[in-house]
């Protein structure tokens, strides 16, 4: 269950409804397959941005970046891709099927070849129509894996209430035993933040169920405090200060760690993110160099 409302996605490839939260329908979808096609011809996602706020007022405001001349993609191709991008979605097509009908069409048509003197040998002509035959296999497909999945789940819906209704007659499972305290002292090395980017987890004190340190994300570091329940192997972290780097909204997180004690993983939030319906994931593997001996 979501919040009513909530913006949920993943970021690169939302579509501009999506991020101002109204109602969604197949047009978004046409959308998110339009970024995930520029992306496969070009290397890049549509829009880039260092935070959440930029990423998103791109994809309401800008337009995509042209296409390097230099991969020599048909217009026909391109015209199919940045209708898919369009910002009013009565602008794209009307469906996945429709955007792979439009896809095969684009294929078809000639490419605008480029004189040989000025075209390299390493052209990347036979790679995009390899990929583009790919993507519209693909997105021909959606329609009947969105039902497929639709199915399954009311499967399993109706596979897990019987499920429910026998073991309401079965023993009841053993107590949970509390777990003793994990070393949580160390360097943990993964990702973090609404883009996912690659982020260390530095924690300098543990006393007890209590633990604090920062977190390091290229040029910013943001120290947090944090408590540890060993009963249910979950933790909470809360940032207080923002010590160098860029502008940073402190944030709170949860999330549990392994039964091994090797990882950690959860959500987290920030004030932004939380006006907008936001959460992000978050996972950290300790470092054998963190680890204490």
């Amino acid at each position: 269950m979501t919040q009513t409302g909530a913006v949920l996605g993943t970021l690169y490839y939302m579509s501009p409804e999506q991020c101002s939260g109204e109602e969604l329908d197949a047009r978004a979808d046409v959308y998110s397959l339009g970024a995930m096609f520029y992306e496969m011809l070009t290397g890049n996602p549509p829009f880039r941005a260092n935070n959440l706020a930029g990423l998103i007022s791109k994809h309401l405001h800008e337009q995509p970046p042209p296409y390097p001349q230099s991969f020599e993609i048909s217009p026909a191709l391109e015209s199919v891709c940045m209708r898919a991008l369009a910002k009013d979605r009565n602008q794209r097509q009307p469906d996945a099927i429709a955007f792979g009908s439009d896809l095969q069409k684009a294929l078809k048509a000639p490419v605008i070849r480029r004189p040989a003197s000025s075209t390299s040998r390493h052209s990347p002509l036979k790679w995009i129509a390899a990929a583009a035959g790919v993507f519209v296999a693909l997105v021909l497909i959606a329609g009947v894996v969105i039902g497929i999945n639709y199915v399954v789940s009311r499967m399993k819906a109706s596979r897990d209430t019987a499920v429910q209704i026998q073991n309401q007659n079965s023993t009841p499972p053993p107590e949970v035993v509390p777990t003793s305290n994990v070393d949580l002292k160390g360097t943990w090395a993964g990702t973090y933040g609404p883009l996912g980017s690659a982020t260390k987890l530095v924690i300098n004190n543990q006393n007890g169920n209590s633990f604090d340190g920062e977190l390091q994300q290229g040029t910013i570091r943001v120290a947090f405090k944090g408590t540890y329940d060993p009963a249910s192997r979950t933790l909470t972290m809360s940032q207080t200060k923002v010590l160098s780097g860029e502008s940073w909204d402190l944030g709170e997180d949860a999330g549990k760690v392994s039964d091994d004690g090797r990882k950690i993983s959860g959500t987290g939030k920030d004030p932004l993110g939380e006006s907008l319906g936001i959460t992000y994931q978050w996972s950290f593997t300790k470092t054998a160099a963190g680890s204490r001996k």
